[in-house]
């Protein structure tokens, strides 16, 4: 799953560079792979879930009954950003988008 995320990440990027393309790259933006749920359920593949469905284990490194190690840590915060970056690029195609139909339009007040 992550690498096809990376896949279709690299093929929207070189997309992106061309204004004609940004609805088109939005929307594969705005497919369920790139919702928050799916993406981290998709990251958590790889790495310890700290979230078990089983009540005497639930949430057990939230409780404070574990530590996560570094690495966890550390996947934990890699994964945060990479949907950080998502949202932000969903964004801000929408952004692009708004301001070319402006610019299109006439509308010069920004």
């Amino acid at each position: 799953p992550i690498v096809n995320l990376q896949r279709t990440i690299d093929v929207l990027a070189e997309r992106s560079r061309d204004p004609a393309n940004w609805a088109d790259v939005a929307a594969g933006l705005e497919t369920p792979a790139f919702e928050t749920k799916a993406l981290k359920r998709a990251f958590n593949l790889y790495s310890d879930n700290v979230y078990y469905s089983d009540d005497s284990r639930a949430n057990i490194y939230l409780g404070g009954g574990a530590t996560p190690e570094t690495a966890q840590t550390e996947q934990y915060l890699l994964r945060n950003e990479f949907i950080t970056a998502v949202q932000n690029a969903q964004k801000e195609v929408r952004y692009l988008m708004k301001e070319a139909a402006k610019a299109e339009g006439g509308d010069t007040d920004t």
